[in-house]
């Protein structure tokens, strides 16, 4: 997505080929040979790449002949050429005034565009098109000119217009397809690059711009034939060679990719996207030492690169290396201390050595420094729940509850504090908040169906939840187990027993022991009268945690009715 939306940075291309309806001009007389003389000097400068000569022989050319349109274009083309857009305003201003031409009315508004200076541009081209309905120039500008203005939907009616007048503009159609791609019609922007390459197999951008769409759309081999094209038409294109390369990466042709984007670095040693791009695919084959290198010779190159320090960062995790990860988000976080992935992993990193507190101090950092991100708060609210610090792990949720009320993950971590904290109500508030938003959470439905079958209270929707919970994740033993005990309370003992002998098989087979399950299989014996196995259910329960009080108290209560 990141590198489909790079495309509407890109510059319009401003051309544009239709017969324009002229306005009444005097009859035609022959300029004055002097004047003819400096014109053909000034074009032959400008041929030469020399446009300051070329000014100078056009500004003689108009002292013999001051009202020639050409020349006046001429000398405004040129002061363009060096960057003197203020000499060429003014050049084509006053000729504007005087002629109202629409053709050196559309040549100032171009001027404007690349002047970056769009509203300027619009009050001449919107007075030119209603003059001149058939001006498809001044349609064409005046869509680049909404464009630029983010009125795309008048933008989309200009370059319309703009086609209908002369239909065999391809450029028109290309830029009809970055204004649709911008407003997301996909299907509309392909339709209307297609059309721009009908009109003209050899125009690279739409071709290029197809790659991109069909990209994005995940259409790869479809990409990978407009990239070919590409490549066939320019030939040793870095930027061409670079999306290739991802494109058979995506397509899972990773060595040819990996010869795309070598080609690619050897073109071009001192871009750092190659190298970067090589980095990614060797991560992917799981080639670490490989992948650190290009990310080490991106960094060379672009040392302040957040992305780059990210995924090398990412890929020392991968290769085991702890200290070099902490070393690399540590720098991450000096280079880019907005960017909430260093404060991110950095915790995850302190997590994995043992070290909580100094985990939740990089969270908290992080809080501070950026209060307005929800994935800080959350992943702190986090760190403190497992510390068992639940007043603050509450504060953290309400805040970022606050900042997106309906956030499911906020919601659900809200409602598992809450239920630790007692606040029964609130939590079940909580779950229902979660499933509502995400109808798909497994933890929420599990969650609040365990503590309606727990309570005794809306057994059947409990059963609900959890047969929901189970079947999102079928292998998950503790959903299992809390099917089972809602079915206990439902009295369909024999059903609870089913189900919860199997919650014991997964969790043992995970090596996941859990003495609450065993207590309650133990109390499904007892109620089936099948007390030798509910005694040692409960010894099972009492040896896995013997800080179990419940399976402790029934264990004794069935030793002594044995007595």
């Amino acid at each position: 997505m990141k590198h489909f939306l790079l495309l509407f940075l890109l510059m319009l291309l401003l051309s544009g080929c239709a017969t324009v309806e002229r306005a009444a001009v005097k009859e035609f007389s022959y300029p004055s040979e002097r004047a003819y003389t400096h014109f053909s000097l000034g074009s032959a400068y400008s041929r030469n790449m020399a446009p300051e000569a070329a000014i100078g022989e056009f500004k003689l050319a108009l002292k013999y002949d001051p009202d020639s349109i050409f020349i006046r274009q001429a000398l405004a083309d040129e002061y363009v050429k060096g960057n003197k857009t203020t000499e060429a305003i003014q050049v084509l201003q006053d000729l504007y005034e005087k002629n109202k031409n629409p053709e050196t009315g559309v040549s100032l508004a171009k001027i404007y565009l690349e002047d970056e200076k769009p509203a300027q541009a619009l009050g001449i081209l919107e007075n030119i098109v209603k003059a001149y309905p058939l001006n498809s120039p001044a349609y064409f500008y005046l869509g680049n000119t909404y464009f630029r203005l983010d009125r795309l939907d008048e933008s989309v009616l200009a370059f319309k217009k703009s086609a209908e007048n002369d239909r065999g503009n391809e450029s028109t159609y290309y830029n009809l397809g970055l204004v649709l791609s911008k407003k997301a019609d996909l299907a509309g922007a392909e339709k209307a690059y297609l059309k721009a390459v009908e009109l003209d197999p050899l125009y690279i951008s739409p071709q290029y711009a197809l790659g991109l769409l069909y990209q994005y759309l995940s259409r790869y081999n479809e990409a990978l034939g407009r990239y070919t094209i590409v490549e066939n038409l320019t030939p040793y294109d870095v930027k061409v060679y670079v999306r290739i390369g991802i494109t058979l990466s995506q397509l899972n042709r990773n060595d040819e990719a990996v010869e795309y984007l070598n080609k690619a670095s050897a073109l071009s040693p001192d871009d750092a996207d190659p190298y970067f791009r090589l980095g990614l695919v060797y991560k992917r084959l799981k080639k670490g030492k490989e992948a650190l290198l290009m990310l080490n010779k991106a960094l060379e190159l672009d040392g302040g690169n957040r992305e780059f320090l990210q995924v090398k960062g990412a890929i020392q995790i991968e290769n085991g290396d702890t200290e070099g990860a902490l070393l690399t988000f540590t720098e991450l976080n000096v280079k880019a201390p907005e960017e909430a992935a260093g404060y991110l992993y950095l915790s995850y990193l302190y997590n994995k050595k043992k070290a909580a507190k100094a985990a939740v101090s990089v969270l908290e950092q992080g809080v501070s420094r950026l209060p307005e991100n929800t994935d800080l708060k959350l992943y702190l609210g986090g760190a403190y729940l497992d510390a068992k610090d639940y007043d603050r792990a509450e504060l953290q949720y309400r805040a970022l509850l606050v900042l997106q009320p309906a956030d499911s993950r906020g919601n659900y971590y809200l409602g598992v504090c809450c239920e630790r904290k007692k606040y029964y109500s609130e939590a079940l508030l909580r779950f229902r908040n979660t499933i509502k938003s995400d109808p798909q959470n497994a933890d929420a439905l599990n969650y609040l169906g365990f503590m309606y079958a727990d309570s005794g209270e809306n057994l059947e929707e409990a059963y609900t939840f959890l047969k929901k919970a189970c079947e999102l994740e079928p292998g998950n033993g503790a959903f299992l187990d809390s099917l089972g005990w809602a079915l206990y309370k439902l009295g369909r003992n024999d059903e609870a027993r089913i189900k919860t002998e199997e919650a014991v098989k997964l969790l043992k087979d995970n090596g996941q022991e859990d003495s609450v399950v065993f207590e309650h299989l133990g109390d499904i014996y007892l109620k089936g009268a099948a007390n030798d196995k509910a005694k040692k259910l409960y010894e099972l329960s009492v040896n896995t945690d013997p800080g179990n009080e419940n399976a402790k108290k029934k264990l004794k209560q069935l030793q002594n009715s044995v007595r």
